[in-house]
């Protein structure tokens, strides 16, 4: 066994024997880590982490691709900033154009 993962282990009793002191440290079943697998790897950083005060998670970064939207650099050239409806003419209407094309 990996000596990164008896370390995690090792933690993880330490903090179950502080969370519960009147439970002998004995009794304390360690998780089995393993960091063959990305998801596994995930879950020792995430506890190393949580056992060291501080906090991790995991994100997903899928996504799909949307290429009919609007960019503009520079929100001062807009018309008639201060008018919704202005506003979603020249915003929203472009969208709604690209997404008829598209189908």
């Amino acid at each position: 066994m990996n000596s990164c993962i008896k370390h995690l282990q090792k933690l993880e009793v330490a903090a179950h024997s502080a969370k519960s002191p009147s439970m002998p440290v004995a009794y304390i079943i360690a998780t089995n880590y393993s960091d063959k697998t990305a998801n596994g790897l995930t879950k020792c950083i995430i506890e190393w982490l949580r056992y060291n005060n501080c906090q991790g998670e995991r994100i997903s970064n899928t996504g799909r691709i949307v290429s009919s939207h609007v960019i503009y650099s520079n929100w001062q050239n807009l018309p008639n900033r201060t008018n919704p409806k202005a506003l979603e003419e020249h915003l929203v209407q472009p969208v709604l154009d690209l997404n008829r094309q598209h189908k």
